[in-house]
C-alpha cells in the first residue's frame, strides 16, 4: 500500500515456523520519517520493539526481525496400545483434527506423524503420533523400528513421552507389555520423561481420576504410576466444552514443563538413545560370553563323564578277558561266591 503517511503506526509482532522447527518473529515498526506523527511519539513506539523482544527472549536484528532460541519449543510423543485413543488425544492437544482417528480393530496410525501448534504468545508444541505398540496385524519388529523414528523427527529432542491408556478398557497384560516395550526400546530411564494420559474422561461422570485410580487400580498400574513420578492427567477427547478442553491441556502442559525441569531442561535425544543402544549391546555381548562359558563348562562335564564311563568299560573288558569266570565272579560278588564255594 502506498501512502504519503506511514501505514504502520505501532510496533507489531508476527510469528512463523520454519521447516526445521525454528521460530521466526518479525517486528514491524512505524516509519522513521513519518511527518504525520510527532517524532517523539515515533521514537517511543520504535523503542517498544526492544521490550517486545526482551519479553520473548529474542535476539534483536536490524530491520525489526528476530529469531528465537528453542526454549519455548516443546516436542511430545504419543505412545501406547492400539485403540487407547492416541490420535484423538493428539487432535485434542493441537485443538484441530490432524491425525486420523476412528474405531478399528487394528492401528489406524501406520507411521510416525508430526504436527505443530503455535500459540499466540509464540510458544511451539510439536506432537508426534506413533503406531500402536501391541498391534497383532503387524510384526512387532517393524512397529518398533517405526516408533524409534520419532527420535529423528524431533530435531531438538523429545521433551515428554505421553503413554496413553483408556479408562474404558480394563488394565491388562497387554498394557503392561506395552509399557515394558518402551523401556526395552528406549531404556529404563525413559520413565523420567513419561506422563500417563488417561483417555475416556467422559465415562467418569462425577468421579475424578484420583477416585478412579484409588478405587480400582491394579498393582501393576500402581507401579507404573509410581515409576512415572505420579505424573498423570485425564483427557476427554469427546467434549465440546471449551473451558474443559483448555483446562485439561493446561494440566498436560504443566506436567510437560515439570518433566523438563526434572531433567534439567535436557530432552531425550538421539545421543541418549545411541548411548543406551551401545550399553545394551555391551550387556548382550557379556551375556553371550557368559552363556558360551557355561555351555563350555557343561560340555567338559559331559566329556569327563563319557571318558570315565569309557575307562570303566575298558577295565571290565580287560578283567573279563584275563580272569577265569569264577574268579571274575568272585571279584564282582565276593559274598555270593564265598557261599557258593562253601557248598
Amino acid at each position: 500500500m502506498s501512502s504519503s503517511a506511514g501505514v504502520t503506526t505501532t510496533c507489531e509482532l508476527q510469528t512463523t515456523v520454519l521447516e526445521d522447527g525454528r521460530r521466526l518473529n518479525v517486528i514491524d515498526t512505524p516509519g522513521l520519517f513519518d511527518f504525520s506523527a510527532q517524532p517523539e511519539f515515533i521514537g517511543k513506539e520504535i523503542v517498544k520493539c526492544i521490550n517486545m523482544a526482551k519479553d520473548d527472549n529474542l535476539s534483536i536484528k536490524m530491520g525489526g526481525s528476530a529469531v528465537s532460541d528453542n526454549d519455548e519449543v516443546r516436542t511430545v510423543v504419543l505412545v501406547g496400545k492400539t485403540g487407547n485413543g492416541k490420535s484423538s488425544t493428539g487432535n485434542s492437544i493441537l485443538q484441530r483434527d490432524e491425525f486420523e482417528s476412528k474405531l478399528a480393530w487394528t492401528s489406524v496410525t501406520r507411521t510416525c506423524e508430526m504436527h505443530t501448534m503455535v500459540w499466540e504468545d509464540g510458544r511451539i508444541l510439536n506432537v508426534i503420533d506413533t503406531p500402536g505398540l501391541v498391534d497383532i496385524s503387524d510384526e512387532s519388529e517393524c512397529i518398533e523400528k517405526e516408533i524409534i523414528k520419532c527420535i529423528d523427527m524431533a530435531n531438538d529432542g523429545i521433551h515428554a513421552v505421553l503413554f496413553v491408556m483408556s479408562i474404558g478398557i480394563c488394565f491388562s497384560k497387554e498394557e503392561e507389555y506395552a509399557f515394558k516395550c518402551l523401556q526395552k526400546l528406549f531404556g529404563s530411564k525413559i520413565v523420567d520423561h513419561m506422563i500417563l494420559v488417561f483417555t475416556g474422561g467422559d465415562k467418569l461422570e462425577s468421579l475424578t481420576l484420583d477416585d478412579y485410580l484409588n478405587s480400582s487400580c491394579p498393582k501393576p498400574l500402581k507401579d507404573i504410576v509410581e515409576m512415572c513420578g505420579n505424573r498423570r492427567v485425564l483427557f476427554d477427547n469427546k467434549t465440546q466444552d471449551k473451558l474443559k478442553k483448555s483446562k485439561q491441556l493446561d494440566q498436560l502442559l504443566c506436567l510437560v514443563n515439570e518433566v523438563v525441569d526434572k531433567n534439567d531442561g535436557k530432552p531425550y535425544t538421539n545421543e541418549l538413545f545411541l548411548k543406551y543402544q551401545i550399553s545394551n549391546l555391551k550387556q548382550s555381548d557379556a551375556s553371550f560370553e557368559k552363556q558360551l562359558s557355561e555351555e563350555k563348562a557343561a560340555r567338559l562335564n559331559v566329556e569327563n563323564e563319557i571318558h570315565t564311563l569309557v575307562v570303566s568299560c575298558k577295565i571290565r573288558l580287560v578283567l573279563n578277558r584275563s580272569c577265569p569266570k569264577r574268579e571274575l565272579h568272585s571279584r564282582i560278588c565276593p559274598t555270593k561266591c564265598s557261599s557258593v564255594w562253601r557248598i
